[in-house]
């Protein structure tokens, strides 16, 4: 949470009383130097309606409405709904329909499909190929946002200043006006438009043997929908709507395979962790699902990472100017505390880490009740990805050259990437990006973030949404962290609640990083991560995005519960990558 949701959620919880600025700064410990950075928030949060103010005290309004709440998100992380007067002004002088292809490569005769998610609604990347005795031609296709969004206008500065979309559940804002993510630059089907397709020639062992970029024009033939696709693989025969595209599917999953093995090969780790999908009735949130990747989504992200690293490789050999996708190995610190959780699960990484070792691991632990503890462990021993003007390479993928060139219509990182390799293909100076790529690298790794934690604070606020109905109710569980005041618990759809220390009876419970446990000292019971226990629901409070479990058959009310915590090191509790 930012300061603001941190005051708005304290307001929240203290809802029965209005409290003075002066109140509201003592029980929050707010300093002096931060008082008027206070003052500002409070006028913010009355100006925004979720917050009354009355002869000087404030108090939050008691029913806030999810929609409220979601923009309430968007707003304090920098996404605003509405794009500014002048930009929707841009947008709209942009042709709806495909005007001009003259200098462009036609490649609308190739049998063309995109793949997404069945509630996607901009589609930047389409797929056609062709499979020979010899082996593949592959051809992604990239909308080519560049060619409308042009440098340094309305709407690249305010693409720029978001860096990303912000994709939300049941909400998301785009990057780029919906004139242009759902119209014009989308690679929707049954109409003209334009791309920049890079075209890659493997043999049957799925190496490179050459490729080339070429500013396009496409038509997609077929929007289709991951799990039907994957269906339709898995079953190895096609149902009617898939019959005609069903041979390219085919190849491309065949391709698929191979860049994996060779990717593994290269010490790429695949830790393939469900998320968390709200399930609605209308507007309604009404439970929590598993979100697995298919057989559909790894084939396309598969011939995603291959152009992007294709891509990369041509511009570093170049060397020019460019913002590159980078995720550096783990540093001493995060290896030693890897080495410790690991070992709380009696496993261990012998000899030195290494993507290869770390994917040996996980392959190991497939189909186990600890897999999903054993990628959370490894995951959070990583360091997280960013956007650098230097090529330090990508030790999750076990690529020396990565970026991101895939998906300019959500990432402005992606458009930054076509500006230069569309200057380079025409023969234009690329010297003017030079001091540029620097400038774009930190903020839309500053970007990333923001939406990232919108993203989260979002889906911990449905969590909440869908299990306040589901009070007293028992589960099993996983301990997924331990720390000095309790340990949070995983439920099987991915909801997640403390266990909070004083709940445990009445003992003196000890912390002990290095095994990641707290053990009783009078009672000798033993919480380490990745055991499983039986919890029942004690509170949600939807406001603060808080589940509280207790144990099955743990006291409800222990009393003088004290902890003492033998590492100053506190557990992180998670990384994104």
């Amino acid at each position: 949470m930012n300061k603001k949701e941190k005051v708005y959620a304290f307001l929240l919880s203290e809802a029965r009383v209005p409290l003075s600025e002066d109140e509201i700064a003592a029980i929050l410990d707010v300093p002096a130097f931060d008082r008027f950075e206070l003052s500002i928030i409070l006028e913010e949060l009355t100006l925004s309606g979720l917050i009354t103010s009355h002869k000087g005290r404030f108090a939050a309004k008691k029913t806030l409405s999810d929609d409220a709440v979601m923009q309430t998100i968007l707003s304090s992380h920098g996404f605003p709904p509405e794009f500014p007067q002048e930009v929707q002004k841009a947008a709209g002088r942009i042709p709806s329909s495909v005007q001009n292809t003259e200098g462009r490569e036609d490649l609308r005769h190739l049998l063309t499909f995109t793949i997404d998610g069945a509630d996607a609604r901009d589609f930047d990347d389409a797929i056609s190929i062709d499979e020979t005795e010899d082996g593949f031609t592959l051809y992604v296709h990239i909308a080519d946002v560049a060619h409308y969004v042009k440098y340094n206008g309305a709407i690249d500065k305010e693409a720029g200043k978001r860096g990303t979309s912000c994709y939300l559940p049941c909400r998301n804002v785009p990057m780029l006006p919906r004139e242009l993510s759902n119209g014009i630059c989308s690679l929707n089907p049954n109409v003209d438009r334009l791309t920049l397709s890079t075209v890659i020639f493997l043999d049957k062992q799925g190496n490179v043997l050459d490729f080339r970029i070429t500013e396009a024009v496409i038509r997609s033939d077929y929007r289709l929908i991951y799990e039907e696709v994957t269906k339709v693989l898995e079953n190895g025969k096609p149902d009617k709507k898939h019959e005609s595209v069903f041979p390219a599917l085919r190849a491309l999953d065949a391709l698929s395979v191979l860049l994996t093995a060779r990717r593994k090969e290269k010490g790429s780790i695949d830790f393939n962790l469900p998320e968390a999908k709200i399930i609605f009735d209308g507007k309604k949130p009404v439970s929590i699902e598993k979100r697995e990747e298919g057989r559909a989504n790894r084939m396309i992200e598969t011939a995603m990472v291959l152009c992007n690293r294709i891509i990369a490789e041509y511009i570093n050999k170049k060397e020019l100017p460019f913002v590159y996708r980078v995720h550096e190995k783990p540093d001493r610190d995060k290896l030693e505390r890897l080495s410790a959780a690991l070992g709380v699960l009696g496993l261990s990484i012998p000899g030195r880490f290494s993507g290869k070792k770390a994917a040996e691991l996980l392959e190991s632990e497939k189909g186990k009740d600890r897999e999903y503890i054993v990628s959370t462990i490894l995951l959070r021993a990583m360091m997280k990805a960013k956007y650098s003007p230097e090529n330090l390479g990508h030790f999750g993928l076990g690529l020396s050259d990565y970026c991101h060139f895939t998906s300019p219509i959500r990432r402005y990182p992606d458009l930054c990437c076509h500006r230069i390799v569309k200057a380079l293909i025409n023969g234009e100076d690329t010297k003017k990006f030079q001091n540029k790529v620097s400038r774009y690298a930190l903020h839309a790794s500053e970007r990333e973030e923001a939406a990232q934690e919108a993203e989260r604070e979002a889906v911990r606020y449905y969590m909440c949404r869908c299990m306040e109905d589901r009070i007293g109710e028992e589960f099993e569980a996983v301990i997924s962290s331990v720390l000095d005041f309790g340990f949070f618990v995983s439920l099987p759809n991915l909801a997640e609640g403390l266990v909070h220390v004083r709940t445990l009876g009445d003992d003196y419970y000890i912390f002990d990083e290095t095994t990641l446990s707290l053990t009783g000292k009078r009672s000798g019971a033993v919480y380490r991560l990745g055991d499983k226990v039986e919890v029942r629901l004690q509170s949600v409070d939807a406001a603060t995005s808080r589940i509280d479990f207790v144990l099955k058959e743990a006291p409800e009310n222990g009393k003088n519960h004290r902890t003492k915590q033998k590492s100053k090191t506190r557990l992180l509790r998670g990384r994104n990558h």
